[in-house]
């Protein structure tokens, strides 16, 4: 059983890899479209919406194995897919926010990344990005809060 759930678990990882690719490009041109004078956010979506589909789509394979543990009797590893599944749950809220723009969470969404090369990439963009991650204007003609409003889903996703 073990050996279904690590499948799962990789081919969670490349759906969320590339289901993310695709929506963060969606949201850079919805916000190209609306905005043209804002600063680009292709990173930030890619990273946010990576968090929010991989953190929900492997919380919830985490989830299924805590239930195949439970039924199982294996209370060593309920424990342990239990706090998996709690972990990607934190890492899908963080994305939401990093789409969101919020210092904080890009702050705790890069530290749960758990990956070196990610830390460096996001070390420098967070750094160049510091103040728009703190609602002060960072366009000519744009403000941060016109950021937010593109951000809104629009009705056709819901």
């Amino acid at each position: 059983m073990n050996d279904i759930i690590a499948i799962l678990f990789s081919l969670g990882s490349l759906a969320a890899i590339v289901a993310s690719a695709f929506v963060a490009r969606a949201l850079q041109r919805r916000l190209e479209a609306r905005s043209p004078t804002t600063l680009p956010y292709r990173w930030g979506f890619y990273f946010g919406c990576l968090a929010v589909v991989g953190g929900t789509t492997l919380g919830a394979i985490g989830g299924l194995a805590t239930m195949v543990s439970i039924l199982a009797g294996a209370w060593k590893d309920v424990i342990l897919n239990s706090g998996v599944t709690a972990f990607f749950a934190l890492h899908a809220v963080c994305g939401w926010f990093i789409i969101r723009r919020k210092r904080w969470a890009w702050v705790i969404g890069t530290i749960l990344s758990i990956s070196p090369m990610v830390w460096v990439a996001n070390a420098i963009y967070g750094r160049n990005r510091w103040r728009e991650f703190a609602g002060i204007p960072y366009g000519p003609a744009s403000t941060e809060s016109e950021g937010y409003e593109l951000l809104r889903w629009p009705r056709s996703w819901r």
